[in-house]
């Protein structure tokens, strides 16, 4: 399959960002963390979730960034893992896969399909899906 239409996202300066990761909220990933530092915020975190057993503590949010560019995030389980979904406006494959080679970088991981990046045992798994306007990285770290 072709994918096209013309979004590029801001290169990530991931030396950076992992250095401001190790300065930072303990909870913010590095997609979360690449977002606010490369587009401005457009909507506070809503569809929050907080952990039963901390309910002071977020576990799940969703929030928007310009360019129509959406961050969610799903970590409520004790040992689940972290799901978490970044939406661009469309973009095409080859762009898509760059940007997660540039941003995730993992010596583990390979592309097992032209859509699927993922190592082949426990880690962090990548996969792309595109609809007619938008491109969506899905993310899922853990066991």
């Amino acid at each position: 399959m072709i994918y096209g239409q013309g979004f590029i996202p801001e290169s990530p300066d991931t030396f950076k960002l992992k250095s401001i990761g190790r300065k930072g909220n303990f909870g913010e990933s590095l997609g979360y963390i690449y977002l606010k530092e490369n587009y401005h915020v457009s909507s506070e975190q809503d569809s929050i979730i907080y952990y039963e057993w901390e309910p002071d503590i977020i576990c799940a949010f969703k929030q928007d960034f310009e360019e129509g560019i959406t961050y969610k995030v799903w970590q409520c389980k004790e040992a689940g893992g972290v799901s978490e979904q970044i939406t661009f406006p469309r973009m095409e494959n080859r762009t898509a896969r760059e940007f997660i080679e540039l941003l995730f970088y993992d010596r583990w991981n390979t592309w097992v399909s032209d859509l699927q990046y993922e190592p082949e045992g426990v880690g962090c798994y990548y996969k792309i899906n595109h609809s007619e306007k938008q491109t969506v990285i899905e993310i899922y770290c853990g066991c």
